[in-house]
């Protein structure tokens, strides 16, 4: 079976840290916010809330082994924030932001990989209010991060940046 597992994540001052085991090879990668306090955030926020924020960075980190016709993408302890919800917009987002790689390699009918959930209880949306109101930004360089950019004339200067590496251990 085909399968991506998050096998240790770290959250630190101002980075998250996810070790992923792919198809048996080993890909760590590391986030920087260069304006975050997760410490702070997680006094503000509680432990349970911060990680599943986490949870969900992960997962949408991951997809981009989607390219791997993976089976499954496992959160490993994070997998306990997995609710039915958050599985069912994990694989819609998938499906279509995968639509393009399938249609340009032939392969219409290609499925995405089940996201294992180990959630005992659905999850409702949390509201809570972070002392400085700035947007966080994922940006990667291609026309979908240029739009929630700080170029955004929305954002008024006012965001976080958002760090990005990946590397492979052979």
């Amino acid at each position: 079976m085909n399968s991506a597992v998050l096998e240790k994540y770290g959250i630190e001052k101002d980075r998250l840290f996810f070790q992923v085991n792919v198809m048996g090879r080993v890909f760590s990668t590391s986030i920087w916010y260069k304006n975050v306090n997760f410490r702070k955030l997680r006094r503000q926020i509680g432990r349970d809330n911060l990680n599943r924020i986490v949870a969900h960075i992960a997962a949408f980190e991951m997809n981009k082994y989607g390219s791997l016709h993976l089976d499954i993408v496992d959160l490993g302890k994070l997998s306990k924030y997995v609710d039915r919800d958050f599985a069912k917009l994990w694989e819609s987002i998938f499906i279509h932001v995968w639509g393009q790689w399938r249609y340009e390699n032939n392969l219409p009918h290609d499925r995405p990989p089940k996201l294992v959930s180990s959630s005992k209880k659905k999850y409702n949306p949390t509201s809570f209010y972070y002392e400085e109101p700035i947007a966080l930004t994922f940006f990667g360089g291609g026309k979908d991060s240029l739009v929630s950019s700080p170029y955004n004339p929305i954002f008024k200067g006012r965001y976080y940046e958002l760090f990005h590496t990946t590397t492979v251990k052979p």
